[in-house]
């Protein structure tokens, strides 16, 4: 109890120690070992009462079989657990159920709660099981719902409200700084916001911009183009009367002069006065016919000079030229226009639009236990995507009005390319239709997460197994919002210490995840999962967006998969690694981790999609163990060769897309790297057993072959003593290199049979006449080793491996020669030289390994 820190839980336990150790015995349901308890003079020695310990029996094995019902049609757990349940309980239960027949992420997870809320409220229900697809309740026995139209209609006003809230809250998301001017979505007025509260926001723009001189210079000569284009026309077009010579030299006056205000607090006027312009030509037309004569009197402007400001373009430079001889200061202006726009809009009061899109959606997908109808009758669909030929979503088929695609409504890494076309061919502007629920969907994706420009999300998609309780479920809740209005978290949180956590669970020993808010300078993490901002996003599955560091594809997929697989062990869940925001498959439909979107260049380390901890429902590990011991290698190769400027593990991941011979070769470069060529030794014995480990966990069979043959040849070489005068890798590699040179020069008249009798010969002789110098006496033990050196790498690897074909065996050369030299420096590890040998050699046998 110690080791599972039960006093930190349950502080003074002690005194209910027999209640608890009785608790444990009768837990199993088959085999029951609790026959204490019913001993009458045993019953004084527990704290409990012993009906309230029976209670607590029930209840124990009702929560410890209900995780067993993994979906939300199962039936046979759910029963057991009311039998548990009942039995105590003087109230009786039985189960109720919605569904949601579609999924659509944060989205669905917001559909969810607020029919928990509105059956919870109405007719008692106890949400207690928190299914991806739907919710499981506790329904006191003969307190059945009575469901009609009202029930549903009631669920879609809180769905709209929630994403109302949504919206308000972050409004200002859709006031923006366009080419042509600051627009205002049309939300901010479905969302009956006050006037005031959206010139504000407006205001901040404006106040925000500063424009440098020669900016300024620069929309003066343009300003002075167009109104010159503007001027050449109109006098092509008209008579050319006393007036408008008049009018025509008031121009040129203020063209002279400069049109646009050459000081920054002069173009903050003029373009507050041009915003409330565009406002009121996008949103008021029907009250305001004509918006620049209803701005001249708003402003008093004289008569006499409005056809003058009306030679200037309407959207572009009439609000500068204006602001240069406007006498108005611009506390007036702005309260002037505060109190006209607040007139016009704020009586208006506009009914949700998106009610009646939510709920059209809630009859088409919504389903309660006793309703007769299937869910997701889609059968409408095709009909309605025939209709709408060019025009049709271009997310999905549903029966739904659909209209333009603005990027306001979207991430900013959202693209138009993501998306099927569905446009008529030919020329004309790309812009995509996509349906009113489908631009609800994306919109709670926008205001839900944080965005940092030039992000690329990727979706960690987290499914319970079974499900999430509703007390923990409410406790994230509760954590997300707390980090929300204490504004913790204003950027992305990042593990650390990810090499030291992945270690510590392939070594089953138990992890500390570690996560880190700021950068080492202090500042808002840019890289890492975001945290939603909205609880009623969080549902039976969980959805966290994650920014990848990295500069490259395999880099930025390495930190989104570490991420998931920490993630996935930590909370004992599924996760599904993707760059959809919703979840292309069901829970159902996987292992325990799927991996949508591998890079070509991670595709010799991640091999397939569907991950599991154990092969088909048996107790033999599966794929998903396999890539835990292929990362714990690498992070063991990266704790030896780990340069400042480089992580190895990436180029590892590279290259285990090619042969695993490759992996010996790029270890023994980083090793060289890290310590230079003769140093390298030491390193490249510490990373034999991780190298070759992950080399063979690529299941080739030509490895395992090479494997046992490498090592065979680097027994020979070590028995045999065969390598040149010194312990540099070249004169270590000199038996392999005498060979490989032989198969370079076969021919028809120099067979692989010539060629390995000089091989033995030449081997030899060069040994013999390199190590004399240094006082080595060859003889018959040295032949020896030769001949069985030349015969093992010609039957087994020349022919046995590579089919007697020397094209192929010297595309490997290079790679073969760096995995020899692994296996060799471990034998002369495992087997350094005795006293007589390092005597042959004149060498001291405590120091012959460090020359």
């Amino acid at each position: 109890m110690s080791r599972v820190k039960l006093d930190v839980f349950f502080e003074g336990y002690e005194a209910y120690l027999n209640d608890i150790i009785s608790l444990m015995q009768r837990h199993s349901g088959h085999n029951w070992t609790g026959v204490q308890a019913l001993n009458l003079n045993n019953q004084p020695k527990f704290k409990l009462p012993m009906d309230r310990l029976d209670k607590l029996v029930l209840l124990m094995r009702a929560a410890d079989g209900i995780d067993l019902s993994q979906t939300l049609d199962e039936q046979r757990h759910k029963d057991q657990f009311l039998h548990s349940i009942n039995t105590f309980s003087d109230q009786q239960y039985t189960f109720w159920r919605h569904r949601v027949a579609e999924q659509r992420g944060s989205f669905s997870n917001i559909i969810h709660n607020a029919v928990v809320e509105e059956v919870s409220e109405r007719f008692g229900l106890l949400p207690l099981l928190y299914y991806p697809d739907g919710v499981a309740y506790l329904q006191p026995k003969g307190h059945k719902p009575t469901l009609d139209s009202a029930v549903r209609s009631a669920i879609a006003a809180r769905v709209a409200d929630t994403i109302n809230h949504m919206t308000s809250a972050g409004f200002q998301k859709f006031i923006r700084m366009i080419n042509t001017g600051i627009t205002v979505d049309k939300k901010c007025l479905e969302l009956n916001l006050p006037f005031a509260k959206i010139l504000a926001a407006i205001d901040a723009i404006i106040q925000r911009r500063k424009i440098k001189i020669d900016r300024l210079q620069q929309l003066n000569q343009d300003s002075i183009k167009r109104t010159h284009k503007t001027l050449a026309k109109n006098k092509a077009d008209a008579a050319n009367s006393s007036d408008q010579q008049a009018t025509k030299q008031a121009i040129e006056a203020i063209l002279e002069r400069g049109p646009v205000p050459q000081t920054n607090s002069q173009l903050q006027l003029g373009e507050l006065i041009r915003s409330y312009y565009i406002f009121l030509i996008e949103h008021c037309e029907q009250a305001i016919p004509d918006a620049w004569p209803h701005l001249y009197q708003l402003l008093d402007l004289p008569a006499e000079r409005w056809a003058v400001y009306d030679g200037f373009d309407a959207r572009m430079d009439r609000a500068y030229a204006i602001a240069t001889e406007l006498q108005l200061t611009s506390e007036q202006v702005y309260q002037r226009i505060e109190v006209d726009g607040s007139r016009l809009i704020d009586s208006q009061t506009t009914s949700d639009p998106r009610l009646a899109t939510i709920d059209a959606y809630l009859q088409h997908v919504l389903v309660f236990d006793g309703q007769e109808r299937s869910a997701a009758d889609f059968a409408g669909s095709l009909p309605n995507y025939v209709r709408q030929n060019s025009k049709q979503c271009v997310q999905c088929s549903l029966p739904m009005k659909t209209d333009k695609w603005g990027s306001a409504n979207v991430r900013s890494d959202i693209k138009i390319q993501m998306f099927s076309n569905r446009l008529v061919g030919g020329p004309g502007e790309p812009v995509k239709n996509i349906c009113e629920l489908c631009l609800i969907q994306y919109l709670v994706e926008k205001l839900n997460y944080r965005e940092i420009s030039g992000e690329r999300t990727i979706y960690l998609h987290m499914f319970p197994y079974s499900f999430l309780p509703a007390p923990l479920l409410e406790s994230l809740r509760s954590t997300f919002q707390h980090l929300t209005r204490e504004d913790t978290l204003t950027g992305a949180v990042r593990l650390a210490d990810v090499s030291t956590a992945i270690l510590a669970i392939a070594q089953k020993r138990a992890p500390t995840l570690n996560f880190t808010m700021r950068t080492k300078a202090d500042k808002a993490q840019p890289y890492g999962l975001y945290s939603p901002r909205y609880s009623k996003t969080l549902g039976g599955l969980i959805t966290l967006p994650l920014n990848p560091a990295g500069e490259t594809d395999t880099e930025r997929f390495l930190f989104a998969l570490q991420h998931a697989l920490l993630l996935q062990h930590h909370f004992g869940c599924k996760v599904l690694l993707s760059a959809a925001a919703v979840p292309p498959l069901s829970k159902e439909a996987f292992g325990d981790v799927y991996v949508d979107l591998t890079p070509l260049h991670a595709r010799g380390f991640v091999r397939q999609n569907d991950y599991e901890y154990f092969a088909q429902k048996s107790k033999d590990p599966g794929s998903l163990s396999k890539l835990w011991r292929q990362l714990e290698w690498l992070y063991q190769i990266r704790e030896v060769v780990a340069l400042a400027n480089a992580d190895p593990v990436v180029d590892f991941i590279g290259a285990m897309a090619d042969h695993p011979l490759r992996i010996f070769y790029l270890a023994e470069k980083y090793a060289e790297a890290k310590a230079g060529h003769q140093a390298s030794v030491w390193l490249i014995r510490t990373l034999f057993q991780p190298v070759r480990d992950l080399a063979l966990s690529m299941g080739d069979q030509s490895m395992e072959k090479l494997d046992f043959h490498l090592n065979r040849l680097a027994e020979i070489a070590r028995q045999g003593n065969l390598r040149g005068s010194s312990w540099k890798k070249s004169s270590m590699l000199t038996a392999l290199d005498e060979v490989l040179r032989k198969i370079n020069l076969q021919s028809e008249e120099l067979n692989p049979a010539v060629l390995q009798a000089a091989a033995i010969e030449d081997m030899y002789q060069h040994i013999q006449r390199t190590r004399t110098l240094s006082g080595f006496k060859s003889g018959k033990k040295l032949l020896a080793a030769c001949e069985a050196f030349v015969q093992v790498f010609f039957s087994d690897i020349y022919y046995g491996v590579y089919a007697g074909k020397p094209a192929r065996l010297l595309n490997h050369e290079k790679v073969l020669r760096s995995a020899y030299h692994f296996y060799l420096q471990q034998h002369f590890r495992a087997k350094p030289l005795s006293a007589e040998e390092a005597q042959a050699e004149g060498l001291n046998a405590d120091s012959s390994e460090s020359e």
